[in-house]
């Protein structure tokens, strides 16, 4: 059985999830309070905004490793990164310098976060998962 780990980050939180076979769990949410773009603002708020950002990114990462490692090695087989567009690189950077840089991991675009983002994603990898064990069925009552 794969064990798969789940992060969902978007710019109101991030929640971390884990796939064992068929059953879905979530592990730990963090709430974000993000500043909005400001239309007439100076670089001042500008700078404010992107180390706020900064700073949840590498919470996030913190907590990423934290849940997902043990005794500094993985307890997961595979990781799936769904996020925003924003998040989408400085995250991934993060996660190549550490212990989960040895784990298969892809990224996928969402629109939506937390709860919802989440079902969407574990439904995503469960029909992918059902598609390929159809077509290793075929392959074998064929030979």
């Amino acid at each position: 059985m794969v064990i798969t780990g789940i992060i969902i980050i978007d710019g109101n939180g991030c929640l971390y999830g884990k796939l064992e076979g068929i059953n879905q769990y979530i592990l730990h949410r963090i709430i974000a309070d993000l500043p909005r773009t400001m239309g007439r603002g100076s670089q001042r708020f500008q700078i404010l905004r992107l180390n706020k950002r900064n700073e949840y990114i590498k919470k996030c990462h913190a907590a990423a490793v934290e849940l997902f490692t043990y005794n500094d090695n993985p307890t997961i087989e595979k990781l799936v990164i769904a996020c925003a567009h924003p998040f989408k690189g400085e995250f991934k950077l993060l996660i190549e310098k550490d212990m989960l840089c040895d784990i298969p991991c892809n990224i996928i675009d969402i629109s939506y976060g937390m709860e919802y983002g989440f079902n969407l994603v574990v439904n995503d990898l469960l029909n992918k998962y059902l598609i390929f064990n159809q077509m290793l069925t075929k392959l074998e009552s064929i030979s």
